[in-house]
């Protein structure tokens, strides 16, 4: 060694090769035999796996960033750079969303928002368990998951499942990696929904707007040649003595459906029959005979005689739109008019000016309900009525005439009367109005039918049959 000692000192080894080496040894413990360039790729690969995790680790910090804004890619792009973030954990993030944006240019702005809603409620609740106190965090979390997924059930098709694959995929124990990784990707998907949201109620807003300005467009070319104030005077005259006769015949008409029904009441035998919902009175005669008669006489039963005649009238309104029938101008005022008892016949062909106090003065004698006369009273002085408001008010009417029979069907029922006054078929094919009055009256009377569709189904055909009707 001469007289230079220090030189006699062994280096120390490679680092690398002292790896190798320990890996070697380890794996001659368990009967394998490893070439040291295998040792050297398996450690290059282990170092880009660390590289890797800890640019994703990054990317999750950028997006928990207080300037985070995935829809506005310039501040992306900076607080990538300020976190470090590597190109291949970008990568898959820029096409990612890309897809995001994809799949919602495809829908509309009620279900982003109510996803967006959804998406806001889980991070609300995964945040609260990482906020947990120490040593009360499975226990937050596992009860965070239980009324994430009760709240799930509760959401629209096309939202609820993406929620609760969410709620699925979450781990079974708490890991707080976990909840920082699924707060990065549910505040990205809630800035790039709100972006989707605003442009498509914009575009929403812009579709309505053109779609009113050609209604009214339409409007304006239909109101030609309206009557004069002289002539509006005297239509309005004659269709109130119109409405007054029509009003007096539909009292002749209650009065007689009355006495009809005054006389079936006092055979004993019905009484103990069921109606066509299966209910059935357990009243004693005399009792059953008095509620029947103050039933007969109530203000409810009474208008849906009225309804009744309305109903047909625009029934009889809506088939001539079908088949075809120019519906225009003053004659879709005749048509409407006729339908709540106000005569426009004097002045068919030459168009009808609306009038407030017209419509007060006649809605009410034909049944209808304030959804009815509050529609009619957005009139403007001077509008004609187009086909599609016929139907718009037709669609009211039916919707009085559904609600009226059956709550006169449960006001019956909580007399422990029968409904006996259902509608009639005298052997007609049933009609989707009908068999909803027909299934909304079974379903009260028989509430557990609810969990049972098919036999809720063969009760109301059954009930229908019972009243003549056809059912297909």
């Amino acid at each position: 060694m001469g007289a230079y000692p220090a030189l006699a000192i062994r280096p120390p080894e490679d680092p690398m090769a002292v790896y190798i080496k320990a890996q070697q040894i380890r794996s001659g413990f368990l009967g394998q035999q490893l070439l040291a360039q295998e040792i050297q790729q398996r450690g290059a690969q282990t170092q880009r796996e660390q590289l890797l995790v800890q640019g994703q680790q990054n990317l999750v910090a950028a997006q928990h960033d207080p300037n985070w804004d995935a829809s506005d890619l310039t501040k992306v792009d900076k607080l990538f750079d300020k976190y470090s973030v590597p190109e291949e954990a970008r990568t898959p993030w820029y096409q990612a969303r890309a897809d995001f944006n994809k799949l919602m240019y495809n829908t509309n702005s009620q279900h982003q928002s109510a996803l967006q809603d959804a998406y806001n409620h889980l991070d609300d609740g995964l945040q609260a368990a990482r906020n947990a106190p120490q040593g009360q965090e499975q226990q937050t979390y596992d009860l965070v998951k239980q009324r994430l997924t009760q709240y799930a059930q509760t959401l629209p098709p096309g939202v609820k499942e993406p929620l609760l694959s969410e709620i699925g995929n979450a781990p079974a124990g708490y890991d707080p990696g976990y909840l920082d990784r699924e707060h990065a990707i549910l505040r990205t998907s809630q800035d790039l929904l709100e972006q989707h949201v605003k442009t498509s109620q914009a575009e929403e807003a812009t579709a309505k707007a053109g779609q009113a300005k050609a209604e009214a467009q339409k409007v304006t070319q239909e109101a030609a040649n309206l009557p004069t104030p002289q002539e509006a005077a005297a239509q309005r005259a004659a269709t109130l003595a119109s409405t007054q006769a029509t009003t007096g015949k539909a009292r002749v008409e209650t009065a007689k459906a009355a006495e009809e029904l005054s006389q079936l009441k006092r055979q004993a035998a019905s009484i103990s029959q069921p109606d066509p919902t299966g209910f059935q009175s357990n009243l004693s005669v005399p009792e059953y005979n008095r509620r029947y008669d103050a039933f007969a006489k109530s203000k409810g039963f009474q208008q849906l005689q009225t309804l009744q005649g309305s109903y047909a009238q625009f029934q009889d309104v809506l088939n001539d739109l079908d088949s075809g029938k120019p519906m225009t101008g003053a004659a879709s005022v005749v048509a409407l008019f006729n339908a709540i008892g106000i005569s426009a016949e004097p002045l068919a062909g030459k168009g009808f000016r609306i009038n407030t106090n017209t419509i007060q003065e006649h809605v009410g004698a034909r049944g209808l309900d304030q959804a009815a006369y509050q529609k009619l009273l957005s009139l403007k002085n001077g509008d004609v009525i187009t086909p599609q408001q016929v139907k718009d008010y037709a669609s009211i009417a039916a919707n009085v005439y559904k609600n009226a029979y059956v709550a006169s069907a449960d006001e019956a029922h909580r007399q422990g009367l029968p409904a006996d006054f259902l509608p009639q078929g005298g052997g007609t094919k049933l009609d989707s109005t009908t068999a909803e009055i027909f299934a909304r009256a079974v379903l009260h009377s028989n509430p557990g039918l609810a969990r049972n569709p098919d036999q809720l189904r063969a009760a109301v055909t059954q009930a229908a049959q019972r009243n003549g009707w056809q059912v297909q």
